[in-house]
C-alpha cells in the first residue's frame, strides 16, 4: 500500500527524541545519490534507496543507522525525469501536491539526513528494483540549506563523514549545523 501524503508529511517532520546534533559524526556514513532520487529520499517522497550492497558488512534486516545523502553533479537526464515522473504518478495516483523541477534540485551537496530501517533482500514499494538491496528508510530531513561539496573531496560513492582525509572539509559542524535548525 503506498503512503498517504500525512504519512509522508510526517515522515519529514523531525522528531527532537530521535534526531538530535550528536545523531552525526565523523564515522556517519554519507552516500552520494544523483538527482532526482536524492531530493525524493531527503523529501520521503522515496522510501527506498537501491543498492547492489548493504551499506554496511552488518547491516540487515532491522538494522536501524542514520546516514547523510549528498546529490552529485551530475544533472538528470530527460530519460531519468521520465522514469521518476512514472514512479511518482504511480505513488500518487489522484494528483500530486508538489512539482519537482530539475532546476531547483541541489547538485554537488549534502542536502539531508535519512535513517535507515534496514537493509532488506526485497520490499513492497513501487521504489524497490529487483534485484538490488532495498535499504528501506523511515525518516527523511532535507536540510534548510545545503551543504556544498569541497571540490576537491572525490568521493565516489559512498564515504565516511569526517574520517580520513574528508576530516579537513569540515563538514561534521556544518552537517551539525543544519542538523540544529531541524530540532
Amino acid at each position: 500500500m503506498l503512503p498517504s501524503l500525512a504519512q509522508l508529511v510526517g515522515r519529514t517532520n523531525p522528531d527532537p527524541n530521535t534526531l538530535s546534533v550528536n545523531t552525526v559524526g565523523p564515522n556517519t556514513k554519507i552516500i552520494k545519490v544523483k538527482q532526482p532520487w536524492a531530493d525524493a529520499l531527503v523529501t520521503g517522497k522515496k522510501d527506498v534507496e537501491n543498492r547492489t550492497w548493504p551499506i554496511t558488512a552488518d547491516c540487515g534486516e532491522d538494522s536501524p543507522m542514520w546516514f547523510l545523502v549528498a546529490s552529485s553533479k551530475a544533472k538528470p537526464t530527460a530519460a531519468l525525469m521520465r522514469d521518476y515522473e512514472q514512479l511518482l504518478d504511480r505513488q500518487y495516483p489522484y494528483g500530486r501536491p508538489f512539482v519537482d523541477v530539475p532546476s531547483d534540485f541541489a547538485y554537488g551537496a549534502i542536502i539531508g539526513l535519512v535513517r535507515l530501517r534496514g537493509c532488506y533482500k526485497s520490499w513492497n514499494s513501487i521504489w524497490y528494483n529487483t534485484p538490488d538491496i532495498a535499504w528501506v528508510v523511515d525518516a527523511a530531513y532535507e536540510f534548510q540549506e545545503p551543504i556544498p561539496m569541497d571540490p576537491q573531496d572525490r568521493m565516489q560513492t559512498q564515504g565516511s563523514l569526517g574520517s580520513g582525509e574528508r576530516a579537513r572539509f569540515g563538514y561534521v559542524d556544518l552537517v551539525r549545523a543544519q542538523v540544529a535548525k531541524l530540532v
